[in-house]
């Protein structure tokens, strides 16, 4: 889209800070996770809005009624509800000329990566926080220190509980439980390089690591993860505005350019609303959830 944000440093400063976001919306990519951002409400998106997410949980088939010829569902479905947070991010310059040439290196490296840095933080403590609120009623108990053995045998017991494939469920767990994995590899002599590689030999279809996670693991079955994000309604007084998006993640964010003159400073901003919603396997009909994994009582 068209963006009014003409500062040549700012400029190049956008490119360089959908690059930072990259590694973080490529693991909600590998965690399976639905992008409803093109579904996203027509309505402004102002502080105190809340966006919602339509990811179901679909009740089973039932009994087969031959006067219609169907099976019924029992005609209906849940819709999970995630209120999305307005993440603010930007930064300052006092005392400059932000469009003279020598501080363009300046404004990209203030902009690319700082604020690329407070979203993307912002958006991974949100879904860790989702995650550690997933349900343990329908659960998997895990010893504290596990061998390769015990990891292993997680493949037959996800077969067994929920009725879904291992092969293509994704295990989200903390860092320290991949530092367990990797050390029970380690005690028989396996080294696994990557977390792809940790999935295979654990029959997995992806390792993802959670950043701030409390809990320890998650099997994460395809359709059981929604997230959804969207620029602000870009309100009036800037002295320069913008709607940007990656092309390549179709990740947009709003732009804002204001001045201080009291300080002498130009004030830039980046906003993004951001949600997202899970559905658990304790969750009603057969839909497949995500199975925390726990230690035993």
């Amino acid at each position: 889209m068209p963006s009014g944000v003409t500062n040549p440093g700012l400029n190049l400063a956008i490119p360089a800070f959908f690059g930072h976001m990259k590694p973080m919306l490529a693991d909600l990519r590998r965690l399976g996770a639905t992008d409803f951002s093109a579904q996203a409400p027509g309505t402004e998106l102002k502080p105190g809005a809340t966006m919602t997410i339509p990811l179901a949980s679909v009740t089973a088939a039932g009994i087969f009624n031959s006067s219609t010829n169907n099976y019924l569902t029992g005609g209906g479905t849940k819709w999970m509800t995630a209120t999305a947070q307005h993440i603010h991010q930007g930064y300052d310059i006092s005392g400059l000329d932000i469009d003279r040439a020598a501080d363009h290196g300046r404004i990209e490296e203030r902009f690319s990566r700082r604020a690329s840095a407070g979203v993307a933080m912002t958006i991974s403590s949100q879904v860790a926080a989702a995650f550690d609120a997933v349900t343990a009623s329908t659960a998997i108990t895990l010893v504290a220190s596990p061998t390769l053995a015990a990891y292993q045998k997680l493949f037959g017991e996800v077969c067994d509980l929920n009725k879904i494939n291992p092969y293509m469920c994704t295990l989200a767990l903390s860092g320290a439980e991949l530092g367990k994995i990797k050390a029970a590899f380690h005690a028989v002599g396996i080294s696994a390089t990557t977390n792809r590689d940790l999935a295979q030999l654990l029959d997995f279809g992806d390792v993802v690591v959670l950043p701030g996670v409390a809990g320890r693991m998650w099997i994460v079955p395809p359709s059981s993860f929604g997230t959804i994000a969207c620029p602000p309604t870009i309100l009036d007084g800037y002295i320069a505005t913008g709607i940007e998006t990656d092309d390549d993640t179709g990740f947009s964010v709003a732009i804002t350019v204001a001045f201080d003159q009291g300080d002498n400073r130009r004030v830039t901003n980046v906003g993004v609303w951001f949600g997202c919603a899970l559905i658990s396997a304790a969750a009603d009909g057969s839909t497949p959830g995500i199975i925390k994994v726990v230690a035993p009582a």
